[in-house]
Order: structure tokens, then C-alpha cells, then sequence
């Protein structure tokens, strides 16, 4: 693999995927616990466990002119996974799948980087089925180009097998694939590149002093072709989960 080369080989196609597009609100077919015998293509389930039903305190945010709430998370089921797409590579996947008012979207967080839980309950809480992952610790001495190998490669395993887990627990797969990337501009780009049929909405930003030149100029045609929406921020700011992902 290296930027440009197209899609990365070895990774089971999204379009492979045998269950049907999932409807709004489609409840689970199986039990959560289930899912601890999936195989995987790329790794192998840790666990899978149910999370009860709880809240998530929301403040105020006079900015956006938003009183204080109290917002109720739906029960969900939790899957832990560990993906090797590569060698060398070791990806820690964790999957949030509500029981009940899904959506029929997934919501990718992070660019193989670990995320607070708060970040998983906002747009869980919205109807999303949500997921991350965690790379650990990179090589600060690792060059640009194997980082940026690396983050690719934990954006698009990341996505396919948290598909191929939504797809055994609804038997359906998303409607819409949104990925929210963090300030890392350059191995978002390349991984619309790479695979432009992962997402149908992207944000990605560019914190202040940290432009990459790398993807300054990605081709995006094939991304933009089947109507994938990009959404790029600068600076510190960024939209929330939610807003961003109804926006894209």
C-alpha cells in the first residue's frame, strides 16, 4: 500500500456484505452475546456484552443556545475486537449497537485513536450505532508516510468489521456510513482515495500549524461520483457528532 495506489488489497469489499439495507428502527435478530462467535476476516471478537440503559448529562451551551438536559442512552450492546489487517498491525475495534431506536446509520469516530466514552453516548444516544478504535501508541520516530499507513489501515478495517458485526446483529447493513476523523487531515483524504466507498459523510480537520501536504491534492472524484459529502474544519473549532453526521 502507499498513497495513490488505490484501493488497499486483502480487505473484504463493503458491497460483499449479504444482508439487506437496513431499515429506521430495525431491532436486533439476535442476542448480544452472539456476537462473541462472529468470525472476523481481519481479527477475532474479545467480548460482547449488554450495557444497561443510563443517561448523559448534557450543559448548557448559551452558543448554541441550549439549555442544560439530562439525555437517555439506550440499552446497547458492546463489542470489543482486535483486528490484525496487516502485519504489524494491531487495532483495538470497540462497537456500540443500540437495542431498541437505531437509526440505521453507523457513526465511525477517531482516527485510530482511543475516544472518551462521552463521545460514543452522544450520537449513541441520537440512534446511532457507533464505533472506534485504538491503535495504541505510535512511534514518534515512525516516518509520516507509515503513520499515515497506519491510520488508513485502522479507518478502513475499522469500518468493514464494524459493518460485518452490524450486519450479524440487525441482519442489515448501514444506510449511511459516517466518519468523524479528528485533526488529521492527511490519512482522511487518502483513505477517501483509497476507498471511496467506505463513508457517505466525512468531517475532517486540520488543527492549527499541523497542515500535511501529503494529500494536499487527493483525488476525490470517485468518493464525490456515488455522492459522498466532505466537510472540512480549521482550527480548533469542530461540529458535534450528531450535527456533523446530519449535515454530511
Amino acid at each position: 500500500w502507499k498513497p495513490g495506489a488505490g484501493p488497499a488489497t486483502g480487505y473484504p469489499a463493503v458491497g460483499t456484505l449479504t444482508a439487506s439495507v437496513a431499515r429506521s428502527d430495525q431491532a436486533p435478530v439476535m442476542g448480544c452475546a452472539g456476537l462473541s462467535t462472529v468470525r472476523l476476516a481481519q481479527g477475532r471478537v474479545l467480548s460482547a456484552q449488554d450495557a444497561a440503559a443510563s443517561s448523559l448529562q448534557e450543559a448548557a451551551s448559551p452558543a448554541r443556545d441550549r439549555r442544560a438536559m439530562t439525555i437517555p442512552v439506550p440499552a446497547h450492546c458492546v463489542v470489543s475486537a482486535q483486528l490484525r489487517p496487516a502485519r504489524g498491525v494491531n487495532i483495538r475495534l470497540q462497537v456500540w449497537l443500540p437495542d431498541s431506536g437505531w437509526n440505521g446509520s453507523l457513526l465511525v469516530q477517531g482516527s485510530g485513536n482511543a475516544v472518551p466514552e462521552r463521545a460514543l453516548s452522544g450520537p449513541l444516544a441520537q440512534g446511532y450505532a457507533v464505533a472506534t478504535s485504538d491503535t495504541g501508541r505510535t512511534n514518534t520516530r515512525a516516518r509520516a508516510q507509515q503513520r499515515e499507513e497506519l491510520a488508513v489501515r485502522a479507518a478502513h478495517a475499522t469500518t468493514v468489521q464494524a459493518k460485518a458485526l452490524l450486519a450479524a446483529y440487525y441482519h442489515g447493513s448501514p444506510r449511511y456510513t459516517y466518519w468523524i476523523s479528528g485533526p488529521q487531515r492527511a490519512p482522511a483524504l487518502i483513505e477517501l482515495q483509497s476507498n471511496p466507498e467506505d463513508f457517505d459523510g466525512v468531517v475532517v480537520g486540520a488543527a492549527e500549524g499541523s497542515e500535511d501536504a501529503t494529500a494536499a491534492n487527493p483525488d476525490l472524484s470517485a468518493f464525490a461520483a456515488r455522492g459522498g459529502k466532505l466537510i472540512e474544519y480549521h482550527g480548533g473549532g469542530q461540529v458535534p457528532a450528531g450535527e456533523a453526521a446530519g449535515k454530511a
